[in-house]
């Protein structure tokens, strides 16, 4: 009996201990098993800061003259411009015009210390930066890789008939200006008056040698504007009608 009693004890706890025993875990079982160890790898850390250092290309002589869309200390590139006149005796630059002349088609291209070779005629690519310099709109070049030439033109000169009310439309434009007569005698820096709106005749490229009481028929030159005058810079002696 006790020995019975035993087996059977021994055998209820067994089947106590079979029944007790836990359940294998399998990794694969959808609700017990999940091991999805997707993680967000998205770094976007755009706080838009971004700063526009693009070079805006295409532009004219008219856009930065207008400041279409252009501000002082953009760079810019003007394409296919015509070079209407030497680099200057002093080195410092020289006149581009868009094709066909007009108001507010031009600009001078300040070089500084860059030596440039560009002759009247050229047709060149042009890189710098748009700055103002005492109210005279510049282009300045870093670089002489910065001035292209790509081909030729014919720089067109746009007929001023009488005075302008105001000269700024024709600032840094090749301009022919009609029946005016010179008023003075050459000052100490080469430049003779006129009557014509007050503009200057000066020797930025070539010095005209008549005097006061000079009556020209045409005069043919880029318009300059320095010490808050316009001048106007004959190229040489065939931009002289008497």
């Amino acid at each position: 009996m006790t020995r019975t009693l035993s087996i059977l004890a021994l055998l209820g706890l067994t089947l106590s201990l079979a029944v007790g025993c836990p359940k294998t875990v399998d990794d694969t079982d959808a609700p017990e098993g999940d091991t999805d160890t997707d993680t967000d790898t998205d770094s976007d850390t755009d706080a838009d800061t971004d700063t526009d250092t693009d070079t805006d290309v295409g532009t004219t002589c008219s856009d930065v003259q207008n400041f279409d869309g252009i501000s002082e200390g953009d760079t810019v590139t003007l394409t296919n411009v015509c070079v209407t006149s030497p680099v200057a005796n002093n080195g410092m630059g020289f006149f581009v015009q868009d094709a066909g002349g007009g108001e507010y088609s031009g600009l001078f291209v300040y070089l500084g210390s860059v030596v440039a070779s560009v002759t009247t005629g050229d047709q060149i690519t042009v890189t710098g930066e748009v700055t103002e310099y005492y109210d005279f709109t510049e282009l300045t070049v870093a670089d002489a890789g910065d001035i292209v030439t790509n081909g030729s033109c014919n720089p067109a000169a746009t007929t001023v008939q009488a005075a302008p009310a105001d000269f700024e439309p024709y600032e840094s434009v090749l301009i022919t200006v009609l029946d005016l007569n010179v008023t003075s005698d050459a000052n100490d820096y080469g430049e003779h008056t006129t009557d014509f709106g007050g503009m200057t005749i000066d020797d930025l490229f070539w010095t005209y040698e008549g005097g006061n009481g000079d009556h020209l028929t045409s005069l043919t030159g880029l318009l300059n504007y320095s010490y808050e005058e316009y001048k106007l810079e004959p190229r040489d002696g065939s931009d002289v009608s008497m």
